[in-house]
């Protein structure tokens, strides 16, 4: 939220002419389906916050949550993310995404719905892909490799802050 608004500071834009979709369960992490979710550190149902506190943090960023810039979308990524939704969202695709997915089920289902709505230069953050000590064979790295084997385009790693080296990556269709 910091970074929408320093970046339309510093081009002299309307923050409210941006829209900022928050897809969450507001439930807590799923349950794990798979040796390449299991972090011990995590389980089901942690992490659960609800709108009303996701709204608090937003407002102590000088943003109003129940204004049009926001929606908010409930429940787990296999439920909320259809093809009705996509096709909705395919007029104005992200130009940003900050993934906080946590598992690699979760990343990959992610990363399969976006992928057809997906513009050329699209920056992703993905805030856990180091919990699971650098494992290919776990979380989001395994999601991101599998991803780019497909060759349907690839996400190559983007340093915008070199104390957080590829946690960024940047979308290019092959």
């Amino acid at each position: 939220m910091e970074a929408l608004r320093s970046f339309c500071d510093d081009e002299h834009l309307n923050l409210t002419n941006f829209k900022i979709f928050l897809f969450d369960s507001f439930e807590g992490l799923p349950e794990k389906k798979g040796i390449e979710d299991d972090n011990a550190k995590w389980s089901g149902g942690q992490f659960a916050h609800t709108i009303d506190e996701i709204k608090r943090v937003i407002r102590k960023h000088r943003m109003n949550p129940d204004s049009g810039n926001f929606r908010f979308v409930k429940g787990f990524y296999e439920q909320i993310l259809t093809p009705d939704l996509r096709e909705r969202l395919s007029q104005t695709p992200p130009d940003i995404v900050t993934m906080d997915a946590d598992y690699y089920s979760s990343t990959k289902t992610v990363l399969e719905w976006l992928l057809p709505i997906l513009p050329s230069g699209s920056l992703f953050y993905f805030d856990n892909i180091w919990d699971f000590d650098g494992s290919p064979n776990r979380g989001e790295l395994k999601a991101i490799s599998e991803f780019n084997k497909k060759g349907r385009g690839v996400l190559t790693p983007f340093e915008i802050v070199p104390t957080l080296p590829h946690q960024c990556y940047i979308y290019s269709p092959e």
